[in-house]
């Protein structure tokens, strides 16, 4: 069955490039088509309400996507008037000691997730869990819509121009002074430690965590539950993780909470900010401007922290409730006969769930066999890296990053600063959280919030993607741990257990061969 996103032949005098997930490409199931085509109609609104100049188009061919940027309908004089009241906006927010996302974003994105959170999933009405998950699918919309306008970057820049101006300070002191923001990641982080904690003064506990059980411990099991009544709705869905509706939330698998939980028994020290913000004297301003200097150093410190707590909000809270609501739905219509088992959801397309319950249940089995078959056929071809391309402006590519002159030696971009020496981990499966040890140099080609509780651990990170404002980059920075990013080629060249030096200052990545098994793992030195 081909999709309704395949290419007609206008398309193919562009150039589309392959949407790559993971490493091991494979081709979505047509569940997450359908999410998928819901993602980038957000980002289509998104672009027209704001005023931006383009935005990405898709198709879908085989069940793998391909993109490329497009120029919006909107004539300039438009976009400028848009872009310009979103950003007055954001100011007379900040002025009044508020933000954009407080005051607009957040209220409508907490009552959209308590309404979700609300409803009885475990009726077995499937017209109303079929009316459920079609308003979870238009929460998901709604909150994608919201993603990329959070105003947080006025919040930072006006007060980096506050620090120069009236301190005539770098850009670089202000960034320091952003530092040792608390989040919901870092509390994440504290609340693992907690649960360590809880478990290594038990034998018992401890015992159970390392083999993967939840511990009888009452003190465990309370502190296990408000944990996940916290995040348990997390998938790692985020830039740089691969994971998607077929991915179970913490709250129904529970294995990887402890699989962390286990991790922090085994390195106690992990898990705390690498050092305190800095601070900066205010007294030679005079009262008025060294008021409004903390006012908006307080601002850009609440900005920084939304780069990621909006990740908790929309992509873990949102995506986990559409998961909940997708499954739901999938044991009603399992109970009548629609599906021989719940999983077989991920077969169908989104309308195709949505009606289920009003059509034969022999009908819907069928869909299921037909789209199994098909996503099974496009399972054993590779996808083409591109599609189309045949105008001569659109064949120029980018040059890519050279190869290092040195041998053993890998340059990239400098995410994290320090230097570290140890281990390397190479991590290719991306739909999983890596089995690393404490201390070890994460290598891997790229990371994202299904990661973000192992970095804490590691002793450095380095990938082959990535980008200095992703989550990886961010949390790495405030646990001190070394990074260096987009080195193009660090899966292809690091083998398994050499040993590393990552500087996550000069962006450089030195290579030695593998030690055996009982080579000690080096020290780390803290960044300057």
């Amino acid at each position: 069955m081909a999709t309704r996103d395949s290419f007609v032949d206008d398309d193919l005098r562009q150039r589309w490039r392959l949407e790559r997930f993971s490493v091991a490409t494979r081709p979505l199931y047509p569940l997450d088509i359908s999410l998928r085509q819901t993602w980038f109609r957000a980002l289509r609104n998104d672009a027209l309400a704001f005023g931006k100049e383009s935005y990405t188009d898709y198709r879908i061919v085989n069940g793998h996507v391909y993109t490329r940027q497009i120029p919006t309908a909107l004539t300039q004089a438009q976009r400028g008037k848009r872009s310009q009241a979103f950003k007055d906006e954001c100011l007379r927010f900040l002025r009044q000691g508020s933000s954009y996302w407080q005051e607009v974003s957040l209220p409508e994105i907490e009552a959209n997730l308590d309404r979700l959170q609300r409803f009885p999933l475990d009726i077995e009405d499937s017209l109303e869990l079929s009316g459920h998950l079609r308003e979870a699918v238009a929460v998901y919309e709604r909150h994608w819509e919201l993603h990329w306008h959070l105003g947080s970057e006025f919040a930072i820049q006006r007060f980096l121009d506050s620090h120069r101006e009236l301190l005539h300070g770098t850009e670089e002191e202000g960034r320091a002074l952003l530092r040792g923001v608390p989040t919901m990641s870092s509390r994440l982080v504290d609340e693992l430690r907690a649960l360590a904690t809880i478990a290594g003064e038990d034998q018992v506990a401890r015992a159970d965590v390392y083999a993967g059980r939840l511990p009888a411990n009452p003190e465990f099991t309370e502190a296990f539950e408000q944990f996940l009544a916290t995040f348990g709705l997390r998938t790692g869905a985020g830039f740089g993780s691969t994971a998607t509706i077929a991915e179970p939330t913490w709250r129904e698998y529970r294995r990887p909470v402890l699989r962390l939980v286990a991790s922090y028994m085994d390195s106690p020290d992990a898990g705390a900010f690498a050092a305190a913000p800095p601070t900066t004297s205010v007294a030679t301003l005079g009262r008025a401007r060294a008021r409004r200097y903390q006012q908006e150093l307080a601002a850009a410190r609440a900005a920084t922290g939304l780069l990621e707590d909006h990740n908790y909000y929309i992509e873990q809270m949102t995506g986990g409730l559409l998961r909940l609501a997708v499954m739901a739905l999938a044991a009603a219509l399992t109970r009548s006969g629609h599906l021989e088992a719940k999983n077989d959801v991920f077969f169908l397309y989104l309308n195709e769930l949505i009606s289920a319950s009003q059509v034969p249940a022999e009908l819907t089995r069928d869909r299921v066999v037909e789209h199994r078959h098909q996503h099974e056929v496009w399972a054993r071809s590779d996808p083409p890296d591109e599609l189309g391309g045949q105008e001569p402006g659109q064949l120029v590519l980018p040059s890519e990053r050279p190869l290092p002159t040195e041998t053993g030696l890998l340059q990239g971009v400098a995410a994290s600063q320090g230097s570290v020496t140890a281990r390397a981990h190479l991590a290719l499966d991306e739909d999983s959280v890596p089995d690393v040890e404490p201390g070890e140099i994460l290598v891997a080609r790229n990371a994202g919030p299904l990661w973000s509780p192992v970095i804490p651990l590691l002793g450095g990170l380095v990938l082959d993607e990535g980008a200095i404002l992703q989550h990886a980059a961010l949390l790495a920075r405030e646990y001190g741990v070394p990074a260096v990013f987009m080195t193009k080629q660090a899966t292809s060249t690091i083998e398994e257990g050499a040993m590393v030096t990552v500087d996550g200052s000069a962006g450089t990545v030195r290579i030695d061969p593998p030690l055996p098994a009982a080579a000690p793992v080096a020290s780390r030195s803290a960044a300057p």
